[in-house]
């Protein structure tokens, strides 16, 4: 008889983890998804400002290469700027 609970018991304790586990993961959804809304809107205000989205680096006085990216001359990543040109 006690091994038919023991089994039963495990099951138990197997099913509340799962629960407790899926249950910090709901709470905690929310706050990563904000956080990169906040990241994806930063990096678009660079773009918009004409900032390096790396190191913050000032482009706009930075001349688009031929292939259309504007490479920063502090950090040496290549960003595909809207044009100033209207």
């Amino acid at each position: 008889m006690w091994f038919i609970w023991g089994n039963i018991g495990g099951v138990l304790v197997a099913a509340f983890l799962f629960f407790l586990l899926f249950s910090i993961g709901a709470l905690l959804a929310p706050s990563i998804r904000d956080e990169k809304q906040r990241h994806s809107v930063h990096l678009q205000h660079l773009r918009l400002v004409r900032c390096c989205a790396a190191c913050e680096y000032p482009l706009g006085s930075v001349a688009a290469d031929v292939d259309g990216f504007t490479v920063c001359p502090e950090c040496g990543a290549a960003w595909k700027l809207e044009s100033t040109d209207a």
